[in-house]
């Protein structure tokens, strides 16, 4: 299936494949370096026991958190750098074909850095570490830049096993994945139809610098038309007015991650990315 999303400055196609427990929204892909992964965990932000919803307003929210979070306990300064991460910085997981893994910084989201990398990603690259012992410090550093896509949460392009000792090595620790600081969200609202037939859906995905939508149309079942994106699916019992009653479903638990443009949702993590 072939849908179309949108942005408030252009529009661009979007293939998507659709299941019950895992929806892909996908498009071109760019180059790729050595794969590295980074899995978040959707957390609801609003009731999920939701049974009326008002067209063109969100009725369901949930954050993107990494499966797994620390905290660097003391400036950490990159193999061949010149300036040291701060003590306290956040850096989320990401993991590699093999299941090596490291541990990465945020992107600046800020408007210069944005304006400076927007054409060409590669240049924003930022410092990423890996303890290569399991000893609770980290050794080894790597870097990655944030490749350009949409509808999906960040993904990081570098390679783990390309990471070089550090002249010294640093403690972390654990922290909650609550704590990550950037705001990254999935929204739904649905798009009113005379009929529960011509309702549709508008899932959104916003992450620091970065807003699009991709807009789903039911299928046909039994129980009335079912839009489902990322492991939520909605069932449009009726429409009345200006809204309609509906049976919300959520995943009691659900992973995604980005690729080839878009994300994947999955029921449960894999193996390689289990915290």
């Amino acid at each position: 299936m072939t849908l179309v999303g949108s942005t408030t400055n252009r529009r661009a196609a979007i293939a998507t494949r659709v299941g019950v427990a895992a929806a892909c929204l996908l498009g071109a892909a760019p180059a790729t370096a050595e794969p590295i992964t980074a899995y978040w965990r959707l957390e609801p932000m609003t009731p999920t026991n939701v049974t009326s919803a008002g067209f063109e307003e969100p009725f369901f929210q949930q954050r993107m958190l990494p499966v797994k979070l620390v905290r660097l306990s003391a400036p950490a300064l990159p193999a061949g750098g010149k300036q040291p991460v701060a003590a306290g910085t956040y850096l989320y997981e990401v993991v590699n074909d093999r299941g090596a893994k490291g541990y990465c910084t945020l992107k600046d989201a800020s408007t210069g850095n944005a304006a400076r990398s927007m054409f060409i990603p590669a240049l924003d690259r930022r410092p990423c570490f890996v303890d290569s012992d399991g000893d609770g410090r980290f050794d080894a550093s790597f870097s990655v830049f944030e490749a350009y896509t949409r509808l999906s949460p960040p993904q990081p392009r570098g390679s783990i096993d390309a990471a070089e000792p550090m002249a010294d090595s640093v403690g972390y620790e654990l922290a909650e994945p609550g704590d990550f600081p950037a705001r990254m969200t999935i929204s739904y609202q649905l798009l009113g139809g005379e009929t529960p037939q011509k309702t549709r859906m508008r899932v959104t995905v916003e992450r620091p610098g970065h807003s699009e939508f991709v807009d789903r149309r039911g299928e046909a079942t039994g129980e009335g038309p079912v839009l489902d994106a990322l492991g939520t699916i909605v069932v449009i019992r009726s429409v009345s007015g200006e809204s309609a009653e509906i049976d919300l479903r959520v995943a009691p638990e659900a992973y995604i991650y980005a690729k080839d443009n878009g994300t994947v949702a999955l029921p449960t993590l894999p193996e390689r990315g289990a915290r």
